[in-house]
């Protein structure tokens, strides 16, 4: 007897009957992989977004380097400087890791 585990009865299924529950869409197999390349598009893309975000943040802290310079903060443009080259370090390597699933997205749907 085949039970529901989203509800608490006991009432069984009825899989002969039900047409949607005799013959399956799709096979296990071919589901679990469009399953994995989806969440590898979904995570791609993702990191994509973080990596904009992490550029668009390194050029907040160049704007702020350069008025630390015009006012003669030379210690507070130092600490921006560090940051800019922070931000555009992780941007790149969002970038990396976002190229990696992609090759492996395009493995997996082969």
């Amino acid at each position: 007897r085949l039970y529901s585990s989203r509800l608490c009865t006991s009432a069984p299924l009825r899989a002969s009957t039900d047409p949607l529950l005799s013959k399956p869409l799709v096979s296990l197999r071919s589901w679990v992989k469009m399953n994995n390349a989806f969440q590898l598009r979904f995570t791609a893309k993702q990191l994509a977004l973080q990596s904009r975000r992490a550029e668009k943040q390194a050029t907040k802290e160049k704007a702020k380097l350069k008025k630390a310079i015009v006012q003669g903060n030379t210690e507070g443009a130092r600490i921006y400087a560090e940051n800019a080259i922070r931000q555009k370090n992780t941007a790149l390597q969002y970038l990396k890791l976002c190229g990696s699933l992609w090759v492996q997205r395009t493995r997996i749907e082969r």
